[in-house]
C-alpha cells in the first residue's frame, strides 16, 4: 500500500531475506545476528549496483533524455524482473505498477 516508510521497508527486507534462506534451509530464528556497522571506507559498487547503474542510462537514452534523474534509476531498478527491490516491494505490499508509472510521469 501507499506510505511506505523506513521500518516497513527495512522490515520487508528482513522477510525477504528469511524467505530467500528459508528456500534452501536455513532458518534465520537460530542464529544471533549482529547489527549491521557503518563501513570504514566508501562502498564498492557491486556487480548488481553495477547493472542497476547501466539499465538507467539504458532507459535514459533510450527515452533520448541527456540527463540522468532519479526516476530513471526507480525504473531501472523495478524493471529488474530477479532483482531484489521488486522482491521487497511485493513483500511490503506496494504497488509496483503504480510506482513505475510515478517514476515514468516524474521524467
Amino acid at each position: 500500500g501507499a506510505g511506505l516508510d523506513r521500518e516497513d521497508l527495512e522490515a520487508a527486507l528482513a522477510e525477504e531475506e528469511a524467505r530467500t534462506l528459508a528456500l534452501v534451509g536455513v532458518d534465520v530464528g537460530h542464529f544471533d545476528v549482529p547489527l549491521p556497522r557503518p563501513p570504514a571506507r566508501a562502498p564498492r559498487f557491486g556487480t548488481s549496483a553495477k547493472a542497476a547503474l547501466e539499465r538507467t542510462l539504458r532507459i535514459a537514452a533510450g527515452r533520448g533524455d541527456r540527463r540522468l534523474e532519479p526516476g530513471h534509476l526507480l525504473l531501472a531498478l523495478l524493471d529488474d524482473g530477479g532483482g531484489r527491490v521488486p522482491r521487497v516491494l511485493d513483500v511490503a505490499g506496494a504497488d509496483v505498477v503504480a510506482l513505475r508509472d510515478a517514476a515514468a510521469a516524474s521524467l
